[in-house]
């Protein structure tokens, strides 16, 4: 029964040992003030599945960069948008699509 064995990784592998706040920052602000709108070659995003969230936060600087990868989910395994959707708005950004060699 998939449940049990969810409860099972549950109770032995995941413990809560404490709770931390994080500050964070768009994309928009790193490019924009701290890079100070500097052209971007190559931006790899790494994101558990926000890839394309932490990308869509360039904003209005998202015209300083030439080239991106984001991973895309085939089969969810986070929760985050779909690999068709990610392909869409990449090309909506004026973005060229390809797929992994």
């Amino acid at each position: 029964d998939g449940g049990k064995f969810e409860g099972w990784i549950q109770d032995l592998c995941v413990k809560t040992l404490e709770q931390r706040f994080v500050p964070c920052v768009s994309l928009e602000t790193v490019v924009g003030e701290w890079l100070q709108g500097r052209t971007i070659d190559f931006l790899k995003i790494d994101a558990q599945g926000f890839d394309y969230n932490v990308f869509k936060s360039l904003g209005s600087q998202m015209k300083h960069v030439k080239r991106a990868i984001l991973e895309v989910q085939i089969q969810p395994m986070y929760q985050g948008p779909s690999c068709v959707e990610v392909m869409r708005g990449m090309k909506s950004f004026g973005f060229e699509v390809e797929a992994p060699k």
